[in-house]
C-alpha cells in the first residue's frame, strides 16, 4: 500500500491552530457563568435534610381497585380481553 502525502494548506494550517487555542478561549468564560451563577455552593436546604440511609422498607401499597379476588391468571385474562379490544377499535 503506497501512503501519499497530504497536502496541508495554509487554511487548513489556521484551522487547527484555532481548533488548538479555542479550549483556552472558551475555558475561563464558562468557569465565569459557572461562578456568576453560584455553582458550586451547597444551598442551605440541602444542607438542612436529613440523609436518608440504605434502603426505603416503607413502600406504598398496590392501589387496586375493586379486584381483590382476583388471582394471576385473571389479571392475564383480563389483559387478552383489553388487547383483544384495542386491536378490535384499531381495525375500525
Amino acid at each position: 500500500m503506497i501512503m501519499e502525502k497530504q497536502v496541508i494548506t495554509p487554511k487548513m494550517k489556521r484551522q487547527r491552530k484555532f481548533i488548538l487555542v479555542l479550549p483556552l478561549l472558551v475555558l475561563p468564560f464558562t468557569t465565569l457563568i459557572f461562578w456568576v451563577l453560584g455553582g458550586g455552593q451547597v444551598q442551605e436546604l440541602q444542607a438542612q435534610e436529613t440523609p436518608q440511609n440504605g434502603f426505603n422498607l416503607h413502600l406504598p401499597e398496590a392501589k387496586l381497585t375493586d379486584d381483590k379476588q382476583m388471582d394471576k391468571m385473571s389479571y392475564y385474562n383480563r389483559a387478552e380481553q383489553d388487547s383483544a379490544k384495542f386491536r378490535e377499535l384499531r381495525k375500525q
